[in-house]
């Protein structure tokens, strides 16, 4: 290291001078460069950038060829209204600092760690999905009427799974603050935020910026100290149903939806950054000095780099290896994701499904295995996942894993009997079956250094049996590594020393 550590100005804790009086300035940031592909921001040189300032984002739907209206459209379940960006980087002098590829599939693993009320009381209503599980959700549903209602979550067979169910409540109409209409055949008061086909009306969302670089995660960035140009650049995702949207089955007058007809355009002028500056002026005079003639400031921060991969799967034995190439950097923890495109359920492409009969899985690190026996257990292989984030992940074990379920008619493959029936946005909630079986591997030690690797690609495999309704099914598998880095700010410059 070359420089100080950071000061706590600098940082999202507690400062250590409460006494000092600072100021905050918001500011609406609007792009110097947008299109329908990506967006280039560009923020003042001026105080401190808190982390946690606000993209804003809205996009509206239309079915070309078709009706031209699609009034029920929705974000992806599982990653909101983040599912319309596909990669996010910072630049700073003209160097990527900070750069997430596949940035929605990569939200869905960190939002399965959000608790139940985190995701309804903020999440949802900031970014928009539905991703609340919930408990004794009945398979079974009563014609509609007030004994019904009331007996919601309470009715035979106890104890099923499943997410806040559409039902009774599905919405014609929205306007900007999510308050509907009620029509004929729509009495209830309970607000959708569908996305609608005017730019007006559609309602927007907003992400952290700290949600988008994990650079920003528990830094603050001293902009009035770095005398390089600092842009933030936005690449939108495909503007395809099943990635930057989902759409119902049927229309509101049960008219089958084609969705490939199905457009998304993002809202020019509903998309800017509520950047809020901090001020606190006798502690960035000695910030300032710092950096100008003390050797400024090393900033220890997270990168996530991407590796993506394409295996199809057909009946019987297999074995795949996959070569992660990391050489010489600091490795923290590695997530794999295993996405199955063109599924038919409420959370489109964003998923990461399980074989139905499951594997299992290895590291190998310096020609060394990670586990002296290869991982099988489904409760096991979670258990590793949730040590990455330490947190678990929310979600039950029915959408983790087809493993221990079976069907009614026990057909193999068909496991959805712990799961509700009841619909969430028109898709019966069995479609989620093993639908997140996401795998993960902490490297990092007690004290948050990362083990550096050698010149040898980490090796990942996997092994096990294919039955149908498995063969011919193919999957993305992505993985991310989160891996160390550190930067250092002198003399208004930014250098990258690791």
């Amino acid at each position: 290291m070359s420089g100080q550590p950071l000061p706590s100005v600098l940082k999202t804790d507690t400062v250590e001078r409460p006494e000092v009086r600072g100021d905050v300035n918001t500011d609406l940031l609007f792009p110097v460069a947008f299109n329908q592909s990506q967006a280039k921001f560009v923020f003042d040189r001026k105080g401190i950038l808190d982390s946690n300032s606000q993209l804003q984002i809205a996009s509206t739907v239309v079915e070309e060829g078709g009706s031209g209206d699609i009034l029920q459209a929705f974000y992806p379940t599982s990653v909101g209204a983040v599912s319309l960006i596909s990669r996010a980087f910072l630049e700073i002098g003209g160097k990527r600092v900070s750069d997430l590829q596949d940035l929605a599939h990569y939200t869905t693993w960190k939002r399965l760690h959000f608790s139940n009320e985190y995701r309804k009381g903020i999440a949802m209503p900031k970014q928009a999905g539905n991703d609340v599980f919930m408990g004794s959700a009945s398979r079974s549903i009563a014609p509609n009427s007030a004994t019904a209602i009331r007996a919601r979550g309470f009715g035979t067979p106890y104890g099923t799974i499943g997410r806040p169910s559409s039902e009774y409540g599905a919405r014609i109409q929205s306007t900007p603050l999510g308050e509907q209409t009620a029509t004929a055949t729509d009495t209830t008061d309970k607000p959708k935020r569908f996305i609608t086909t005017d730019a007006d009306t559609t309602p927007a969302f907003t992400v952290g910026l700290s949600q988008l670089i994990p650079f920003l995660v528990g830094v603050q960035l001293p902009l009035f100290a770095i005398r390089e140009e600092v842009s933030l650049h936005i690449i939108f995702n495909e503007p395809k149903a099943d990635i930057a949207f989902c759409v119902p089955q049927v229309t509101a007058t049960g008219i089958p939806i084609t969705k490939t007809n199905c457009v998304s355009t993002i809202v020019e002028k509903k998309f800017l950054i509520m950047a809020d500056y901090l001020f606190y002026p006798s502690m960035m005079a000695e910030i300032g000095e710092d950096i100008m003639s003390r050797g400024g400031y090393d900033i220890p921060y997270l990168e996530v780099l991407e590796q993506r991969n394409f295996q199809s799967y057909t009946t019987g034995g297999f074995t795949n290896d996959y070569q992660i190439q990391v050489g010489g950097k600091k490795v923290k923890f590695i997530v794999v994701q295993k996405e199955q495109q063109g599924l038919d359920a409420n959370f489109g492409n964003y998923n990461s499904v399980s074989l139905k009969e499951g594997m299992t899985y290895n590291f190998k690190i310096d020609s060394n295995n990670v586990y002296s026996l290869g991982v099988a257990n489904s409760a096991l292989q979670k258990t590793e996942a949730d040590a990455v984030e330490g947190v678990p992940l929310v979600l039950n074990n029915y959408i983790y894993t087809f493993k221990g379920q079976t069907d009614g008619a026990g057909v193999l493959g068909l496991n959805d009997f712990g799961l509700t029936d009841r619909t969430t946005n028109s898709y019966s909630q069995t479609l989620e079956c093993g639908s997140q079986g996401w795998v993960g591997l902490k490297l990092e030690n007690a004290f948050g250094q990362g083990q550096r690797i050698s010149n040898q690609p980490i090796i990942y495999s996997e092994r096990g049996e294919v039955f149908p309704p498995d063969n011919n099914t193919s999957r993305n598998i992505r993985f991310w590594i989160g891996t160390q880095r550190l930067l250092n700010i002198s003399n208004g410059l930014i250098t990258m020393l690791e």
